[in-house]
């Protein structure tokens, strides 16, 4: 469960994790909000390949003049970055729950939560919106689907008013197979100055009900600084206060820590850009020749490989590829294309051979492909 939260006073630390092999990727670490003394796997269920779907509940989202100052498009477009992206590449220490996949935006407009609404209430509103809207995915045999329901702001959860409550995640049956949900309450902004807001709660609940779907899972004991004893919190809650303005697949947004054992802090991981040499010594003779025949360049040198981003986050970068030009791009017969075709795509299961002897039968070679000697 998501508690609205306090601003801690402490400043933000950007390091590498302490436990480099097994996390190089936690960009982000921070102390929790009290002193974590084990991990306990309680070998329940956990969702390693969860599957996400977000309903924006109520006409806001769709028929507000003007426009929702941040858009259900924005919202999503982070949620997907968080899903399908880095951010949980650090909980693979955790029965090897990891990213998942994105099944859609969806709006339902034909009725408005009521505030003070109930647990009961979203999972009558999904009950009906599957039944009303074919299009949507439901829970199915075999798939680990995890719905968010985002309400409008101002309209609250009953937990909220009891608990400070501002997220919650729960499972639900569904035509005789459980679906989980989580309900998150648009409180706060993208980049408030306290772990709040719509993606900040979204992260929470993400990373617990893909480790502690139904209360059985990966939980976290501790002590408060009087003492009090921690007992059986999920992994968000131990760094419930803990969060950073990052970028999320081209959103700034304000995005919460989690517990990482491996780590023993509150980790979030960002991923790693890495530059990568395919040549980096050149004799006279090469150089001369680049300078002669290609105006001193020489293409395919490096590389730059960003880890941990899935097609959907990576594409978010807008990498272009040039056009090839020049006399040999015209000369008849030849054809210049990319492999990929299109950055962050699948590299082709046959790599299109660049340079291949008319006697070379080794590899076959695509319709209308040229040998080149």
């Amino acid at each position: 469960m998501k508690r609205r939260s306090r601003n801690t006073g402490r400043a933000l630390t950007i390091a590498g994790p302490k436990s480099a092999e097994t996390l190089r990727n936690a960009d982000v670490t921070q102390r929790p909000d009290y002193t974590v003394t084990e991990t306990v796997d309680h070998r329940g269920r956990v969702l390693t390949n969860v599957e996400v779907a977000v309903i924006f509940w109520g006409r806001y989202w769709s028929s507000t003049s003007p426009a929702p100052s941040i858009s259900s498009d924005t919202y999503y477009q982070a949620f997907t970055g968080l899903v399908t992206g880095p951010y949980m590449t650090g909980l693979s220490q955790y029965r090897g729950v990891g990213p998942g996949i994105m099944l859609g935006k969806f709006t339902n407009d034909s009725s408005d939560p009521s505030n003070g609404y109930s647990d009961s209430d979203v999972v009558d509103m999904l009950t009906a919106f599957f039944q009303d809207n074919a299009s949507v995915p439901t829970p199915a045999t075999g798939h680990q689907r995890f719905y968010a329901v985002i309400t409008p702001p101002g309209i609250n959860n009953s937990l909220n008013s009891l608990s400070g409550a501002g997220g919650q995640h729960q499972r639900f049956p569904y035509d005789g197979v459980t679906g989980y949900y989580c309900w998150v309450d648009s409180v706060g902004g993208l980049t408030d100055s306290v772990s709040d807001g719509v993606v900040n709660i979204f992260s929470h609940e993400l990373v617990e009900a893909c480790t502690d779907p139904v209360g059985t899972g990966i939980m976290v004991n501790g002590r408060q600084t009087d003492g009090t004893k921690v007992h059986n919190d999920e992994i968000a809650d131990a760094c419930n206060n803990e969060f950073a303005i990052v970028d999320i697949n081209g959103v700034t947004c304000n995005v919460q820590c989690y517990w990482s054992d491996a780590d023993k802090a509150c980790i979030i991981p960002l991923g790693r850009l890495s530059f990568l040499t395919e040549k980096n010594t050149f004799g006279q003779g090469e150089v001369q020749l680049a300078v002669n025949t290609g105006n001193g360049v020489f293409p395919g040198a490096f590389r730059l490989a960003l880890d941990d981003f899935s097609l959907d986050t990576f594409r978010s970068f807008n990498v272009g590829i040039p056009t090839p030009a020049g006399p040999f791009a015209s000369l008849p017969g030849v054809t210049i294309s990319p492999s990929p075709a299109r950055p962050g795509d699948p590299a082709p299961a046959v790599p299109v051979p660049v340079c291949d002897a008319p006697a070379d039968t080794g590899l076959s070679r695509p319709a209308g492909q040229p040998n080149t000697p």
